[in-house]
């Protein structure tokens, strides 16, 4: 009963501040849209980083060419950052030229690394880039889908917003609401949990409006609604757990929303958000193990290929028992806190 009294109160404090509510109804809605409307219509494409130490013309000659082959871009690239622009999924590979014509390239994918070498080598010899329509090809096969990409932006996307909502709990404390609500007999708890259950079915309603006007546009997703729709409700309990839990462990809400936005894009990065899991180096394929961005990946791919139950179960399971863990940590948290 006190968990939908905080529900309630959470609703009409939100009616009394329209333009916020709008503005937070529609924020989120948008990035859901243009995430996949955009990933729908990106093409396979092939960035090549070229590191130029000293080779004369050569990265000019090299740009010029790429020109000619639709979907290849060659950029110039920093020898400081190239660790950082792989795992980013900046470029497919980095081209070091040096003086005597020798190069050294740098992929995450061992088998590109030696198919460019050999591009590269051949390029040398006829002046010729032969080989990156294959390769292109092959990237239209093996890509992130739609539903894949636009799942992991838009879980990124939800924590942040999810989190600038659940700060609620802190403004509250500051306001002596939360006292407020203590003194009649209530446990911290119920706030947290009644907040937590506000924020769900706020993120929840978002989702099906985004669902809804997407199901009206002529946008080819690869899934049905209702595919979509499970997705969706997916992605709002994650969002909303793991804001829950950052909002009981920060100070302040300008602290939860760095480390919000923070963790999210790291989630990103390790758990294959931006880079597919396989392309991904045998370390940081283990690291993201512990990241509920792969699981959720997972579970859409696994929706994708409409296997049985069972398949589906196991990436099910592993994100509502973290889910779960991050509501439970946020409730021990905030007993403590929120007092």
């Amino acid at each position: 009963m006190g968990i939908l009294i905080v529900v309630n109160n959470e609703f009409r404090r939100s009616l009394k501040y329209k333009k916020k509510l709008i503005l937070g109804l529609l924020i989120p809605v948008i990035s859901i849209i243009a995430a996949i409307a955009i990933n729908s219509i990106m093409k396979p494409s092939i960035n090549i980083g070229i590191i130029n130490n000293g080779s004369g013309n050569i990265y000019e000659e090299l740009k010029e060419e790429s020109s000619f082959i639709n979907g290849l871009n060659i950029k110039t690239a920093k020898e400081e950052s190239i660790n950082t622009d792989m795992i980013l999924g900046k470029y497919a590979a980095i081209i070091q030229l040096n003086k005597d014509e020798s190069f050294k390239v740098t992929s995450l994918d061992p088998e590109a690394n030696e198919n460019i070498k050999q591009i590269i080598n051949g390029y040398f010899s006829n002046k010729e880039l032969k080989g990156f329509e294959d390769a292109l090809l092959k990237i239209e096969n093996e890509k992130m889908t739609v539903a894949e990409r636009s799942g992991g932006f838009i879980l990124l996307t939800l924590i942040i917003t999810c989190t600038l909502s659940a700060c609620n709990l802190i403004k509250d404390k500051e306001d002596g609401i939360l006292k407020r609500f203590l003194i009649s007999l209530h446990k911290p708890i119920i706030y947290i949990l009644g907040t937590y259950l506000y924020n769900i079915l706020n993120t929840i309603v978002q989702i099906i409006i985004a669902i809804i006007i997407l199901m009206s546009l002529p946008i080819d997703i690869g899934i049905t609604g209702m595919q979509l729709l499970v997705i969706g409700f997916t992605i709002a309990i994650i969002a909303t757990s793991l804001s829950s839990f950052i909002v009981a462990l920060c100070k302040s809400d300008l602290q939860a929303s760095i480390v919000a936005s923070g963790t999210a894009l790291i989630m990103s990065l390790l758990g294959g958000g931006f880079l597919p899991l396989d392309k991904m180096p045998t370390s940081l394929k283990y690291v993201s193990n512990v990241t509920i961005t792969k699981w959720l990946v997972v579970f859409i791919k696994k929706i994708e290929q409409g296997v049985d139950n069972t398949d589906i179960l196991v990436p099910m399971a592993i994100i509502l028992c973290l889910s779960i863990i991050m509501v439970i940590g946020s409730c021990k948290l905030g007993k403590k806190k929120f007092v």
